[in-house]
């Protein structure tokens, strides 16, 4: 039997190879990038610096505070005009109830701002409206002591710390932290103690916050660890609002035997490992949603109670063929 084939013209043949190619191209370009396909903990390319440290005026300072300089505690300051740029080039130590509005604070790498205390008791840090940031490393963060206060609101930014805001070992130690940004930190928010502590760190307000990574840490190529990192600690936020987790390696990392987490109106988008990683302790999530890119939605590795209601987890775009990724939601 001979076979009939059917052989196109040239010119033929070269309009339907080319309006191959186009349709290829076209869905190519309208295919969503996978977030996941760039490396798992870090950025491609150079190691990263704050944009703000590249422009090509140096920006003027009203005044330079922290050890080695005039202005080594909050007590010593001098009154400041409106918006203050103020730069930090030693460890600056807050004993009094300082209130900065409008202030853009660079901060020198490796540099702490201490909370300590008053002549009449435990010292405060409220930042409205700030801009707090640091050029080629990290600075070490805000670091709290027993008792102390943190206020963040009205868009405050806090930029290139190791960690943002740590309460380590401290006892009845206080944020409130709302409309508030933490980019491209090693850590958001850092609450630390032992086993079965008592009188830990608590939350008074937690709401509308965002943290996220835009770029590679300063001098590093690597990205955000997690927004809150807890060691035997709590987190419990039931307030109302959205808390916003994007492009990180976790959005809450929990480790210990003694962590807890209670929280509504969390929202994770493109974490690049688990959303909440919990070693062990109990979990309560209402209202909330985990969208693309987590190997594990919540990943606990001893449950001692899971309570999860009304959230979405979801992927909207295509699964990867790695097994490990999108695979599981709890």
């Amino acid at each position: 039997m001979k076979r009939l084939i059917l052989a196109a013209p040239c010119a033929t043949q070269f309009l339907l190879v080319s309006l191959l190619t186009l349709l290829v191209a076209i869905a190519q370009a309208q295919t969503p990038q996978d977030p996941c396909e760039s490396p798992i903990t870090g950025f491609e390319g150079p190691p990263g610096n704050n944009p703000i440290c590249d422009q090509p005026v140096e920006m003027v300072f009203h005044i330079k505070v922290g050890a080695g300089t005039f202005y080594p505690n909050s007590s010593n300051l001098p009154l400041l005009p409106v918006n203050p740029r103020i730069d930090v080039t030693g460890n600056f130590n807050v004993n009094t109830h300082l209130n900065w509005q409008g202030a853009t604070i660079r901060i020198k790498p490796g540099i702490a701002i201490n909370i300590g205390t008053t002549v009449s008791g435990p010292a405060s840090l409220t930042l409205d409206d700030c801009d707090l940031y640091a050029c080629t490393g990290l600075w070490k963060g805000i670091l709290m002591s027993n008792g102390t206060t943190v206020k963040t609101l009205n868009g405050t930014q806090i930029e290139d710390a190791e960690g943002a805001i740590q309460a380590i070992h401290t006892q009845n130690a206080t944020l409130d932290i709302e409309h508030t940004t933490f980019n491209r930190n090693k850590n958001g928010i850092v609450l630390e103690n032992t086993p079965n502590a008592t009188n830990k760190p608590v939350f008074i307000n937690f709401s509308n916050n965002f943290f996220h990574c835009t770029a590679a840490l300063n001098g590093t190529t690597e990205t955000s660890f997690a927004g809150v990192k807890l060691i035997d600690a709590d987190l419990f936020s039931f307030f109302s609002g959205v808390n916003v987790f994007r492009d990180q390696q976790y959005g809450i990392n929990a480790i210990g035997i003694s962590s807890h987490i209670g929280a509504r109106g969390i929202y994770m988008q493109r974490i690049r490992k688990d959303g909440i990683y919990m070693e062990e302790g109990f979990i309560e999530l209402l209202d909330s949603d985990i969208i693309d890119c987590n190997e594990k939605g919540i990943n606990i590795e001893t449950a001692k109670i899971v309570d999860v209601s009304n959230t979405n987890f979801a992927v909207t775009f295509s699964i990867s063929p790695e097994p490990t990724l999108y695979r599981t939601g709890i």
